[in-house]
């Protein structure tokens, strides 16, 4: 089964904000991988614009009108952030970008929270069923100065990843899971004594979880930093909305609008016992293959990686 994974890496803290982004600045995630030579492989290679945004490949974006999410039940233990208290908070860092009006016109695209689950890994089930789990990390951060899975060049200190799967010949997302990094980051809650705001940091994991990439406008949600202790992030600047309203607009051609992940809900690791949720699931086995990237927020640099497993 092909597949195509990547990471992508960005710094803790906006160090110089001096360059005026162009209105224009944002980027689409896109199935281009950057293992392959252009000169071998010109179909498959990444190829950056002058934004830094791939410009081969095609964008990634959910085919159904509706995308599901859940938290893991355990929430922060060691942050002391409840399951409760972060359902809260992805509920409002995706409805601030679902939230948009293209024109006069609502996003082809909404969310509904599956409330809590018992699955505490990132994984994509291509055989049986599946939830887009946002959960904490507070121990055992896998992503360690390159001595990550695949050799990541992801640091301890990122503050969180995103990883999604999708179909890699027609860029329909399958799942995505958000691990927020609360072994070696500092999260926050509310407006006193902010230090790592986790709104923020959902807020812009949320843009990933949508399939959008990092933006060169600085001011934007999507900006490949984060200054400890922002909040501004929870807003979308005019860059971000923009990204969004092309991502998903309202005369954009749908599967249904089915909220079930791909081969069904499944609470549990492994996907046993899927089920359908709603009616009108899209079924993924009929795809030629699919990818997984890894969306690593706000840490140095920009890598990807080339596992073919899923």
């Amino acid at each position: 089964m092909k597949a195509r994974s990547h990471a992508l890496a960005c710094a803790l803290a906006c160090a110089t904000l001096l360059l005026q982004a162009s209105a224009l600045a944002f980027c689409r995630t896109t199935t281009c991988d950057d293992t392959v030579s252009c000169n071998a492989n010109p179909q498959d290679c990444c190829t950056p614009d002058i934004e830094g945004c791939d410009t081969n490949g095609l964008p990634l974006s959910w085919p159904s009108s509706c995308v599901s999410y859940a938290v893991q039940a355990d929430g922060s233990k060691k942050q002391d952030i409840t399951a409760e208290q972060t359902s809260d908070i992805v509920d409002e860092a995706l409805s601030t970008w679902l939230a948009v009006s293209c024109n006069g016109d609502a996003l082809s695209m909404s969310a509904e929270n599956y409330g809590t689950v018992a699955c505490d890994a990132q994984e994509y089930n291509s055989k049986a069923g599946n939830a887009n789990i946002w959960l904490f990390r507070d121990s055992d951060w896998p992503y360690d100065d390159g001595g990550s899975p695949a050799g990541l060049p992801i640091r301890a200190s990122a503050l969180a990843v995103t990883t999604v799967s999708f179909n890699w010949k027609t860029g329909a997302m399958y799942d995505a899971d958000v691990e927020f990094n609360s072994d070696q980051i500092d999260l926050t809650l509310g407006d006193g004594e902010i230090v790592n705001d986790l709104l923020s940091i959902a807020t812009h994991e949320a843009g990933h979880f949508l399939g959008l990439d990092h933006s060169s406008d600085w001011e934007a949600t999507m900006t490949a930093g984060y200054a400890p202790g922002s909040i501004a992030p929870r807003s979308l600047s005019p860059d971000d909305e923009e990204a969004i309203c092309r991502a998903y607009p309202v005369a954009r051609e749908t599967t249904g609008s089915s909220c079930d992940p791909a081969r069904g809900f499944s609470p549990v690791c492994g996907g046993a016992g899927g089920c359908s949720l709603s009616a009108g699931s899209g079924d993924p086995s009929s795809a030629p293959g699919a990818a997984a990237l890894l969306l690593g927020a706000w840490l140095l640099g920009r890598a990807r990686r080339t596992r073919r497993t899923v």
